[in-house]
């Protein structure tokens, strides 16, 4: 039996759900579902939701040695799953802060783009899409989250070159929203959600609401179309031998982070 992706606890300010399921935290289909779960089954009255992590990494993405079995009705399965996770957390009435101390990559990244704001450890890892480099171009709630979140150059940089990046750059480019001391982070995670809640939590959501109803509304239904042509993508020949190759490397190699042109 898989271990669960998040453990959740309650304390004053509201949720912790603590990435805890090693192997990267990455995502597994009963992770994505257990997601999806929590963040749904909160109600209207939703309290604030601090997402924090064991080990290393943020969130690595999906985890590639499940979905690599998979066959294509099972993949499609997989990828509805992956978003309607990242839609329910999108979609949360309350405030929620993704503390990063590690990697977030890929579907980890798209998580952390998933949450309100995004509070990084300086120095600690990169973050970024990168589905590119394995000769796919990204699903309908990546490039929807994407666009939503980051301007336009720099979410048609993410999408078309899969660039990662730390630091500054990720705090200039819009990735992430602060930057703290390893020490610090959990309580500017815990000061970001009184600056959110400041006006009020029936002021919060309401004003969170209006200003993603329109992504929310594209997200509703999955593109059959686009979900086909993304399956179509992901089975090629091509893609499965980029896939197998990153899964026998045992320190897989990233992109190097974009330079900031002086």
């Amino acid at each position: 039996m898989q271990a669960p992706l998040f453990h959740a606890e309650r304390d004053e300010a509201g949720w912790i759900l603590r990435l805890d399921r090693g192997r990267g935290n990455s995502l597994t289909l009963e992770g994505l579902r257990q997601l999806e779960d929590f963040f749904v089954d909160q109600g209207p009255g939703a309290a604030p939701v601090r997402i924090r992590h064991t080990g290393a990494p943020f969130c690595t993405g999906l985890d590639l040695d499940e979905v690599v079995a998979l066959d294509r009705a099972r993949m499609g399965e997989f990828m509805r799953a992956f978003h309607d996770a990242l839609r329910a957390c999108f979609a949360y009435p309350g405030p929620v802060v993704a503390e990063i101390a590690g990697h977030a990559l890929a579907g980890g990244a798209l998580l952390a783009l998933a949450c309100d704001r995004r509070i990084l450890v300086a120095d600690s890892g990169r973050i970024g899409v990168h589905g590119i480099h394995l000769g796919i171009a990204y699903p309908q709630v990546a490039v929807e989250l994407v666009r939503h979140q980051l301007s336009r150059p720099e979410a048609e940089r993410a999408l078309f070159t899969g660039s990662w990046l730390e630091g500054a750059e990720a705090r200039s480019a819009g990735w992430v929203d602060g930057l703290v001391p390893r020490g610090e982070l959990e309580a500017r995670g815990e000061r970001e959600i009184e600056v959110l809640l400041q006006a009020g939590p029936k002021a919060f959501s309401a004003a969170k609401l209006a200003a993603r109803r329109p992504t929310l509304r594209r997200l509703e239904v999955v593109d059959p179309d686009g979900a086909e042509s993304w399956l179509d993508q992901w089975f090629s020949v091509e893609t499965r031998e980029r896939v197998c190759r990153a899964l026998r490397r045992v320190d897989r190699p990233s992109p190097r982070p974009r330079q900031r042109k002086e």
